[in-house]
């Protein structure tokens, strides 16, 4: 389901809100659909940035699907890590990323994909940086041929834009993995023009 939660710090007797972080799904099955601000799930879910004013405050997404945005980023801009199968999203963008933008948020991390792991920034304004996680389990399929099980660690600070917190992949073993800066238009031999299913 959608989520939210706010993170702060104490100040005498008030709490303040300083990073706000959402966790959006979908959740429908077979279809691969993104989470809409006229979904179901969000019109009846208060804390679904179209349902409230939100304190502009940092804040980050969390999306399962990733929003179609994401092959722009690849294709567009310079990245860090691999992308080594098509971005899996919806082939109707919901809107989601404008309404985040909206709200917001200035960084959006999506799983899905097994096998990607990059992470650049979507020109706005305000820029949001997009990116992946690393596949972090045994089951299904990934992360990839040379890459090994891990995670995507963000670092948030106090006042810091989302959009440039430090975040980089821990692997299982607790190494830090330097990943690689690409820029995307060099390698690419077939561009991405939709979303895959």
């Amino acid at each position: 389901g959608n989520t939210s939660q706010g993170w702060g710090c104490v100040t005498s007797r008030d709490v303040e809100a300083l990073q706000e972080i959402f966790s959006l799904d979908r959740g429908s099955r077979p279809k691969i659909q993104c989470a809409s601000p006229n979904s179901p799930q969000c019109r009846s879910n208060p804390s679904h940035p179209s349902q409230r004013p939100l304190p502009k405050v940092p804040s980050l997404a969390f999306v399962h699907i990733p929003p179609p945005e994401f092959i722009h980023v690849w294709e567009e801009v310079e990245v860090s890590g691999t992308k080594r199968e098509d971005v899996c999203c919806p082939l109707r963008n919901s809107g989601l990323t404008h309404s985040l933008r909206e709200a917001g948020v200035t960084s959006i991390y999506s799983g899905h994909d097994h096998v990607n792991d990059y992470i650049g920034m979507l020109p706005g304004p305000p820029d949001i940086r997009m990116g992946y996680g690393r596949k972090s389990g045994y089951g299904s399929y990934g992360p990839g041929v040379g890459a090994l099980v891990g995670a995507r660690v963000i670092l948030l600070r106090e006042n810091q834009d989302t959009a440039q917190a430090d975040s980089w992949i821990r692997l299982e073993s607790g190494r830090k993995e330097k990943q690689k800066r690409v820029n995307a238009r060099f390698g690419i031999t077939v561009p991405q023009k939709r979303c895959s299913k």
